[in-house]
């Protein structure tokens, strides 16, 4: 795992060149677990997302996902869901929230 680097997740207006990071394959596999390291990570693949480890220990903050393909949410891990919305459409922008005091991942909006 790569270094813990706050600099990664730095909000527009700062160092903004290393805020994007590289694709994560998710295939077909149901309830991956992925492990983004900077605030933007496109997503590939129509397998579906349970877990998603946090950059560092104390990180609090958002995570923007973009799709590539049509991929989903499942609540077998740290990703809170609401009811029947777990489907994310090809070519959209997921935003998650974390909030480490109970270790969870919330959506803004967007989920069909």
């Amino acid at each position: 795992m790569q270094e813990d680097n706050p600099r990664f997740f730095t909000p527009p207006g700062n160092l903004q060149q290393d805020l994007i990071g590289g694709t994560i394959e998710i295939g077909s596999i149901n309830d991956v677990t992925i492990s983004p390291d900077r605030m933007v990570h496109a997503i590939s693949g129509d397998g579906s997302i349970a877990t998603i480890n946090p950059p560092w220990p104390d990180f609090v903050g958002p995570l923007y996902l973009i799709s590539l393909d049509e991929f989903s949410f499942t609540d077998n891990g740290n990703v809170n869901i609401p009811a029947g919305m777990s489907s994310i459409v090809e070519n959209t922008i997921v935003m998650l929230i974390y909030n480490r005091k109970i270790a969870k991942w919330y959506t803004i909006a967007g989920l069909s």
